[in-house]
């Protein structure tokens, strides 16, 4: 407990100076700011750059720890960040809609402009870019328990097996997920609720980060104080059920109907939820911090 307290303090200074260094001496900043920028800063993001994820920077893993502080009493700096028992991870990501990166004003699916030659929907998609890197679009998760998957090697289509985390099932590799959240919050209330349809490879995971998920009972109760303590309200429908259609689930290199209307409500929308959840985490640094 003594660690966790001294790692507490430690924080608060990372955040204070970075207040200081990186936003103006404002923490309201912190709304707007792209984590990639720190790349090749070791202070705020990472010893290595080639180690670098806008999720496990030390200044996400610092802000983790005083944000779920009073949720999760063990959150230090040798249980929080890459490689450990939680991490952060990225909720509403780019690729699900755009493809892997930016080239210019284009993206990875859109090289020769066969999604949309929109240049005010290509501004926007640049400009995304850009937000999804920032703390409101970040959740923790655990990322210590693990399960076996076998897929296809994406180069030699020869089936491989190895082991999948939370963070990585949930993404690109489980292609009925294909990293939109509201289905994996989906089949996680399915989970919750003990539903007989449910993913089984998430059940798994599910049962191998118990030391996480046991925090929750599992109920709609429990589902509901998951998504209080995460800032998920906007993921919710008046029920207090998850809403799965919250986004179009476009595949970006299979289909390209209605791309532009797609894309444009998944860029507004995503904006909304993150712009949301940084306004919380904001106000809970301010108290945490003093400021």
């Amino acid at each position: 407990m003594n660690e966790t307290r001294n790692d507490f303090e430690i924080c608060k200074t990372i955040v204070i100076d970075f207040i200081a260094e990186k936003l103006n001496d404002d923490i309201n900043n912190l709304k707007y700011f792209d984590i990639l920028q720190l790349k090749y800063d070791i202070k705020y993001g990472c010893d290595n750059p080639k180690d670098f994820d806008c999720d496990t920077a030390k200044i996400v893993n610092a802000i983790i720890i005083l944000v779920w502080s009073d949720y999760f009493q063990e959150f230090n700096l040798n249980s929080v960040g890459r490689f450990k028992d939680y991490r952060g991870d990225t909720m509403n990501s780019f690729k699900t809609m755009f493809g892997n990166t930016l080239i210019g004003n284009q993206f990875i699916g859109d090289k020769n402009g066969t999604y949309t030659t929109d240049l005010m929907l290509l501004n926007d998609i640049e400009d995304f870019y850009h937000k999804y890197h920032t703390i409101g679009n970040v959740i923790v998760l655990p990322d210590n328990g693990r399960i076996d998957v076998s897929r296809k090697n994406f180069i030699t289509s020869i089936l491989q097996t190895k082991p999948e985390s939370i963070n990585n099932y949930r993404g690109m590799h489980n292609p009925g997920f294909s990293d939109y959240f509201d289905t994996f919050l989906f089949e996680l209330e399915n989970i919750f609720l003990d539903k007989q349809k449910y993913d089984i490879g998430l059940s798994a995971l599910f049962t191998k980060n118990n030391y996480y998920f046991e925090k929750f009972p599992k109920s709609k109760t429990g589902f509901l104080k998951f998504c209080n303590i995460n800032f998920l309200q906007d993921y919710l429908n008046d029920d207090d059920s998850t809403n799965n259609n919250i986004f179009n689930h476009y595949i970006y290199r299979k289909n390209i109907t209605n791309y532009a209307k797609d894309a444009k409500s998944y860029i507004k929308t995503s904006t909304t939820i993150i712009n949301n959840r940084a306004d919380i985490i904001i106000k809970i640094l301010q108290k945490k911090l003093d400021l």
